[in-house]
């Protein structure tokens, strides 16, 4: 039977197991920063969690993705408690950190027996070569179960589907993906008591309470945005989770740990046809005392968007983000959106402005073809439109996506590292100081979210590591990944 290169021989029953999200390394600063002021904490572990309890198997996690000093001692307990398996989440920007960690681990202890999954599955060869024993590509709430059934014994392990491993002589075996997870039959996820914090929760949500959750509507993303990679992890499809799931989940959330607060980590909240009236219907018939935020898209909603995102509000949302990305026509048309999206956007925001809504909309500069003119004419919209709360950032080429893999480097923007962070800069002070939108956010806090001044202290600090990595950062953020 085939069997990871390290792993001795002889059967291994699982009982204990260390589970660990690590946060952006620090040669991503303005991504790690962004990460440390959200404190949004993971959810696919505690489902990988509930999975293993199911069984009879203890799980411990270690949520690290905004906590880089409890990072840097996550070995230090690891080695301590010794676990039978450790698995790591991973993703582009945190696999260094998590490959650190690997680093330390004892190896006598854990010699064949430390596992990566998540999105930063698409750098495999890297992780195999780095420490990592198998790599459980896609979704893991079934994968780990059958991990489990091999180190037992109870099967080989070439024969798991959806892993990848070094066999005994050194080669890369690759078994064929593992069948989507069935949604309707996801366990409600663990949150232990200590990590349900009164202070976890997105720092940068002027409309947040405490506790604070996430839920999980849907996996995957219709679209093929040129400068994403979220359709290569979930392998090109979009599957809505039963409304009947998402509403039990939240009741739970609210009935047992209190929950106040609730964000939906939806690519795109409510994309199926149906969906997002349903879940609406669930909700004012359960009439729970709970705020939350979705993801939207600019076309979301388009046959009756007013009355969608009233229907919405009317049942607890409070804010709707949106990856704008660009203004500009011609940039959207390089990276497979659509060039009517500012129209849409435009709508949208008059409609949240008008009931009530907090609008965040989110852009790229940096794009294929973004220009002095292209982001010029992306914050006179802005200026314009007037959403509540605006995010630009810099461009960051992913694995997976078509800007990193595959566009020819003729095809990339222009403008240089420092001149995007200029830009940047640029359109936060246009936006927060020339053009009122730093009064706009200050009305909407004293109105109706006072609490959120609490978070003033942490999110000074983390603002000014932020933008100061705007202003002192002559060689530019880190934009491969």
């Amino acid at each position: 039977m085939s069997r990871p290169l390290n792993l001795p021989s002889g059967r291994y029953g699982i009982r204990r197991v260390g589970l660990v999200y690590s946060p952006i390394a620090s040669g991503i600063p303005l991504l790690s920063t962004m990460e440390k002021a959200q404190q949004r904490p993971g959810l696919g572990l505690r489902y990988l969690k509930a999975v293993l309890e199911s069984e009879g198997v203890e799980a411990d996690i270690f949520d690290n993705l905004y906590d880089p000093e409890a990072s840097a001692r996550v070995h230090e307990v690891l080695n301590d408690r010794r676990y039978d398996l450790v698995g790591f989440h991973t993703t582009s920007a945190s696999r260094g950190r998590a490959l650190d960690t690997i680093s330390k681990l004892d190896r006598d202890w854990y010699a064949g027996r430390v596992v990566a999954g998540g999105p930063g599955t698409l750098h495999e060869g890297e992780l195999l070569k780095s420490g990592v024993d198998i790599v459980a590509r896609g979704e893991g709430e079934a994968t780990i179960l059958e991990i489990l059934a091999a180190y037992l014994g109870r099967k080989s392990f070439d024969k798991v589907p959806g892993i990848s491993f070094l066999d005994r002589k050194g080669r890369t075996v690759s078994n064929p993906d593992a069948e989507p997870v069935d949604l309707a039959s996801l366990p409600l996820p663990s949150w232990d008591a200590d990590t349900v914090s009164s202070r976890q929760g997105d720092l940068l949500n002027i409309t947040i309470r405490r506790p604070f959750f996430v839920v999980m509507g849907s996996r995957g993303c219709p679209y093929r945005c040129g400068f994403c990679a979220t359709h290569q992890h979930w392998r090109r499809r979009y599957r809505p989770r039963p409304v009947d799931k998402v509403l039990e989940e939240v009741e739970w959330l609210v009935g047992t740990h209190g929950a106040r607060y609730i964000h939906f980590l939806d690519d795109i909240f409510g994309f199926a046809p149906g969906w997002a009236e349903a879940f609406c219907d669930g909700m004012a018939k359960k009439d729970m005392d709970v705020h939350f935020s979705v993801v939207l898209h600019p076309t979301s909603f388009k046959k009756d968007r007013r009355g969608m995102l009233k229907r919405l509000r009317d049942v607890g949302c409070r804010l709707v983000s949106i990856g704008a990305q660009s203004a500009d026509p011609q940039v959207l048309k390089q990276v497979r959106r659509s060039p009517g999206e500012p129209d849409a956007l435009r709508e949208i925001v008059a409609i949240c402005n008008e009931l009530g809504l907090v609008s965040v909309l989110t852009y790229i500069f940096g794009l294929p073809g973004d220009t002095n003119d292209s982001i010029r004419r992306t914050l006179d919209f802005v200026n314009e439109v007037k959403p509540t709360v605006v995010d630009f950032h810099p461009l960051l080429y992913l694995p997976g996506s078509e800007i990193a893999d595959t566009m020819e480097q003729d095809r990339y923007s222009r403008l240089g590292n420092g001149e995007i962070n200029q830009w940047c800069l640029r359109a936060y002070f246009e936006y927060y100081v020339k053009h009122g939108g730093g009064m706009r956010v200050l009305s909407y806090l004293l109105r109706h979210n006072p609490g959120w001044f609490t978070n003033m202290l942490p999110m000074g600090r983390h603002a000014m590591e932020y933008f100061g990595l705007f202003l002192f950062d002559r060689k530019g953020t880190k934009r491969f990944l």
